[in-house]
Parts: structure tokens; C-alpha cells; sequence
């Protein structure tokens, strides 16, 4: 198995365990340039004021995280991602305002709180990776940076 395969088949099992926990599957396919993230589920509050403790239903919703993970992309965004060292299954850090969220589902109920959406996106919109800085500089690096320079560019390749 090439170390493209490995990596790509360990990041499948990041892809279903992800929607596992959010109880979520792909709804369809994208397209071109477009990614799927599912965000992470941002920290539970509780507010008191005081010793009164205010109920669920009147708190503000908390800020959403900036962090989700990368579950699906179009052909050209794949392309993309993996010349840069990104692979679906990754922990991305994304920005505040980047893309569109959407609940997909038949029984989906927006007044719900814990209704858990799918973020579209172009490619361009994702910020980083947690997992390729570990994939490059971690204990046990599996991908390093090289330069060619028969081109002028610098790439990513499994180790």
C-alpha cells in the first residue's frame, strides 16, 4: 500500500467517526472547488446570575467554534488540498464567517439548540490543518516539504 493510500484510508475512518458523533451523513457530492465541514460543537455554557440560574431556553447561543472537520470535497478542491498536505478526515481550523451552514435531514427541527449543521465551502476558505502540522512536525513525521526545483515550487509528499 503506497503512503498516499494509507494516509487517505486512515482519514476515511476520521471521515465516519466524525459523523458518527454528529449524527450526521454526507448529503451529497460537491462540486469543483466546494468542501464539506462538519464544525465542532462549540463548549456547553451556563449562566447564573448570581445563585439564579437561567434556563436553557433564554441563554444566548454560544459562538461556534472555528475548528471542524473536512468530510468531503469536489475533484478540483481535492486536487488542491492534497498539494498542500490537507486529506478529508482532518481537523481544519476555518474562518468565523466562511461559507454556508445548512441542516440536512428529513426530522430536522431549527428550534431545536442541538441541531448539528454541514458547512460548504470553497477550498480557499479552510485556514490550516491541526492534523498536517502533526503529520509534518510531530513525533513521527509521515509527510515532509521539498522543493523543486525544476518548477520553482515547494510541495508536500508522504514519507
Amino acid at each position: 500500500m503506497s503512503a498516499w493510500a494509507r494516509l487517505e484510508a486512515e482519514g476515511r475512518k476520521r471521515v465516519a467517526a466524525a459523523l458518527e458523533e454528529a449524527g450526521l451523513e454526507i448529503p451529497y457530492a460537491p462540486g469543483f472547488d466546494t468542501v464539506l465541514v462538519v464544525r465542532l460543537p462549540p463548549p456547553p455554557v451556563v449562566k447564573m446570575i448570581g445563585a439564579l440560574h437561567i434556563p436553557e431556553k433564554f441563554q444566548e447561543d454560544p459562538e461556534p467554534k472555528s475548528e471542524g472537520v473536512l468530510i468531503a470535497a469536489g475533484l478540483k478542491a481535492l486536487d488542491t488540498l492534497r498539494d498542500h498536505g490537507y486529506l478529508l478526515g482532518d481537523r481544519v481550523q476555518i474562518g468565523r464567517f466562511a461559507g454556508w451552514e445548512k441542516a440536512f435531514g428529513a426530522d430536522v427541527k431549527e428550534h431545536e439548540r442541538q441541531v448539528r449543521k454541514i458547512l460548504q465551502m470553497t477550498a480557499g476558505d479552510l485556514l490550516g490543518s491541526f492534523d498536517l502540522k502533526e503529520r509534518l512536525y510531530g513525533k513521527k513525521p509521515t509527510m515532509e516539504i521539498v522543493y523543486d526545483e525544476t518548477v520553482g515550487e515547494h510541495s508536500i509528499r508522504p514519507v
